[in-house]
């Protein structure tokens, strides 16, 4: 897991079904004081967030569900 800042959305014509209503969000990586650093990546957004927002990323299925109980 780590922190990111949304700094844009993907526009997808194609879908795999359990993502379908889902929004794709592009994230960049965040350092211990706050920077951006390396290369942005995809993320699925189950949460709302917008451009801008500061977001945890997990990249394990089931991650969300163990952290939020």
């Amino acid at each position: 897991m780590y922190l990111a800042q949304v700094i844009g959305k993907v526009i997808s014509t194609d879908k795999m079904e359990s993502y379908a209503s889902k929004k794709l969000l592009l994230v960049q990586k965040l350092d211990l004081h706050g920077r951006p650093g390396g290369l942005a990546t995809i993320a699925i957004d189950y949460v709302g967030a917008g451009e801008g927002d500061i977001v945890l990323v997990g990249a394990a299925p089931g991650l969300a569900s163990t952290v939020f109980k």
